[in-house]
């Protein structure tokens, strides 16, 4: 009994520490990437978009900046988390009002109450049209920009094509055109390097899996072989240990966000992988009304560019396209090229559609 007090009262001792290593962390992060000028916004808000309270991170060093509303991947990437990565780190805080979404059972938006019937990407549409329209009135402005980034592409095209009088431009990071044909060269790539570098733990796994399509549990599989062999990443970024971190010193979540992170993490990716792979935006959205611009990386498995680039060639856009390589990237265009990512944004899409500056 004496040794299992004192194993209790270590274990309280070690996680108080850790907690309050933690709560360390996050003052400096505050500290350091504190918006203080005088028209800045720095703001963590819940707000209601269809039938559930889901929350945005908006930050900004000017609000009067035109607003970039930022769709990220998964589907169930927390994005708040390493918002700062996606906006202070690479310099648009200073050119955009930022807003960072988690997504409908993502991250702090996730509740144990979310009907699954409701994880659908129609009501995931809905809901970036119903919080885009907050963002205009709130901010007074007749249009917003639009990035998807992976899976965020696919409720980010379809967006822009449903409501094109809503956004500048719509801007498509690691572009989602045809699931299943994206799949399956992911899958001969990484097959092919793990063969050439006669890696037999990959062989056996992804011979075993076969050629997609894949449910939720089989593309996990894959995906960690195209991590390892730098298809996701060029810049040493690991997709879970990444948001992991993250989520653990980002001063917007809660212990409760947490634990709902690593118990629920995959829910999203759950409900919607079927339904998103049926993406073919080669049948379903010929055209869009708005400019567009697709930024892809060279070394990309996770989502090829190969089929980014035959839906550009096939996509009619009367206000504008462009189609830009970044040749030192793989899925992680914006942290492998941070200068080049900013120089794309703002130099070329800021300027060529931003009417209102």
């Amino acid at each position: 009994m004496k040794y299992l007090k004192i194993s209790v009262v270590s274990v309280c001792v070690f996680v108080a520490i850790l907690y309050l290593i933690r709560l360390l962390i996050q003052y400096k992060i505050k500290i350091t990437t504190k918006i203080d000028t005088q028209n800045g916004i720095e703001s963590l808000e819940r707000i209601r978009l269809g039938d559930l309270e889901q929350y945005i991170l908006i930050r900004g060093k000017d609000n009067s900046k035109p607003v970039l509303l930022w769709l990220d991947g998964g589907p169930g990437e927390p994005l708040i988390s390493y918002a700062r990565d996606m906006g202070y780190e690479t310099g648009l805080e200073e050119k955009f009002v930022m807003v960072y979404w988690d997504q409908r059972g993502v991250g702090k938006s996730y509740s144990s109450k979310i009907s699954k019937d409701t994880m659908t990407i129609e009501q995931y549409v809905s809901d970036i049209h119903e919080l885009t329209q907050k963002l205009k009135e709130r901010f007074d402005v007749p249009k917003i920009y639009l990035l998807g980034r992976s899976w965020g592409t696919i409720i980010g095209t379809l967006s822009v094509a449903k409501y094109p009088n809503d956004y500048y431009a719509y801007i498509g990071v690691g572009q989602v055109a045809y699931s299943k044909g994206a799949e399956k060269i992911s899958y001969q790539k990484v097959l092919d390097i793990a063969r050439k570098r006669n890696n037999k733990e990959a062989i056996k796994e992804l011979e075993e899996i076969g050629m997609p399509p894949y449910n939720s549990e089989e593309v996990r599989k894959e995906r960690k072989w195209v991590i390892n062999f730098e298809g996701f990443s060029k810049s040493g970024l690991n997709f879970t240990t990444h948001i992991l971190k993250r989520i653990l010193v980002s001063p917007e979540y809660s212990i409760k966000d947490i634990i709902n992170v690593a118990l629920h993490g995959h829910f999203a990716l759950n409900c919607l992988w079927e339904e998103a792979n049926w993406t073919n935006f080669f049948k379903t959205v010929p055209k869009i009304e708005v400019p567009v611009y697709f930024l892809e990386g060279k070394y990309d498995f996770t989502v090829p560019w190969e089929t980014a680039q035959k839906y550009y060639k096939f996509l009619k856009a009367p206000k504008g396209k462009d189609f830009i390589i970044f040749e030192n990237s793989a899925h992680t265009v914006p942290n492998d090229e941070p200068d080049k990512f900013y120089d794309v944004i703002v130099n070329k899409v800021l300027n060529e559609t931003n009417k209102s500056k």
